[in-house]
């Protein structure tokens, strides 16, 4: 093969890895940028075990006075515990009202695994579903963040959840 073909090749699939690459983090800034409300859910509640919940306070003026609302968004998948490399159902259930989407990104929190989003479809009101898939971690325990996105007519809301996968290969 021509060395100038296989040089252009080569700079081809450089050039499109770090464009793609920029792009990714560029549209991450974008998110967590305009994120108006973040709540964690309790760092002992582990969401490969069971369903996890996170409360946002939000505030909304009454008659003139401010009034502080809490709004519950849970999370959970099932089979648990989580399988790797294998599909499994993701529920979110919100308080949260006039929802526009539901999405979620599995972020790996010492290593970072890939870009990911997972769009959630309405169910019925207040009810998303998803499906997803994580990969094999070369570490036998891989501890995640789970980010449940939700924007609504005024506000982009994020729920954090922490998780751990073991490899067991």
């Amino acid at each position: 093969m021509d060395k100038g073909i296989i040089l252009l090749t080569f700079t081809s699939i450089l050039l499109l890895f770090i464009l793609t690459n920029f792009a990714w983090k560029n549209y991450q800034g974008e998110i967590s940028n305009h994120v108006d409300l973040i709540a964690k859910s309790d760092a002992n509640c582990l969401v490969n075990l069971s369903a996890c919940e996170a409360s946002f306070q939000i505030n909304k003026n009454v008659n003139n006075e401010t009034k502080t609302y809490l709004k519950k968004l849970q999370l959970s998948i099932s089979p648990t515990p989580m399988p790797l490399l294998k599909p499994f159902q993701i529920k979110v259930k919100t308080e949260l009202e006039k929802i526009k989407s539901v999405f979620l990104s599995f972020k790996g929190k010492e290593m970072g695994m890939g870009p990911n989003r997972i769009k959630l479809e309405r169910q019925q009101d207040g009810y998303y579903m998803g499906q997803g898939t994580l990969p094999i971690c070369t570490f036998d325990t891989m501890n995640w963040e789970a980010q449940v996105y939700v924007q609504t007519d005024k506000k982009l809301f994020l729920s954090l959840f922490n998780f751990v996968t073991y490899n067991k290969s």
